[in-house]
């Protein structure tokens, strides 16, 4: 069984993940980006990438999800809601898979938005795009990394989670 010290830090750390990574999804839902040029309006709603960053977030909270309510019972009643060893094994690999992939999605959102930033910027001098497009360019990659920020807030709890779901795993009382 886990001690004390480990049972209310991983309901914490897991209510923390379902946050930020709420906030993330939230961010990049309202990540739509609407201007005006030569009398049109236009809107930029999404990019491959940011794609990619909204399904790994959907994910992870699915996850998040499914494991807020053991964690619950875990830190309430001080046992597991299963007696064998399924819930420390489940906790140990899908904290580790879920962690990689958040992982992922956080450098495929920060390597993006800021290559795209440096290219917007170094645009603004030319006369090749329009003031109005790259300043709603601009605006929609500051709130994608905004997004990513969030969701790597998500990732630095979710892989605290698995360090503490390996210590859990390997002790010699994680029966409980």
């Amino acid at each position: 069984m886990a001690t004390k010290f480990t049972k209310f830090p991983v309901l914490i750390l897991r209510i923390f993940t379902l946050m930020f990574l709420i906030a993330s999804l939230a961010i990049m839902h309202a990540d739509r980006v609407t201007f005006t040029m030569d009398g049109q309006k236009y809107k930029i709603k999404t990019i491959g990438t940011y794609s990619y960053i909204v399904a790994i977030d959907i994910f992870g909270l699915g996850y998040a999800v499914i494991q807020l309510p053991f964690a619950i019972y875990h830190a309430c009643t001080e046992k597991r809601m299963f007696r064998n060893n399924f819930l420390p094994m489940f906790d140990f690999y899908g904290d580790k898979v879920v962690s990689f992939l958040l992982a992922t999605a956080v450098g495929a959102g920060f390597a993006f938005s800021t290559e795209e930033k440096k290219a917007v910027h170094s645009k603004y001098n030319k006369d090749d795009f329009p003031r109005e497009y790259l300043s709603g360019l601009d605006k929609y990659l500051s709130l994608g990394i905004l997004a990513t920020g969030m969701l790597s807030l998500g990732f630095i709890c979710m892989a605290l989670l698995s360090v503490l779901s390996s210590t859990s795993r390997t002790s010699p009382t994680n029966r409980g």
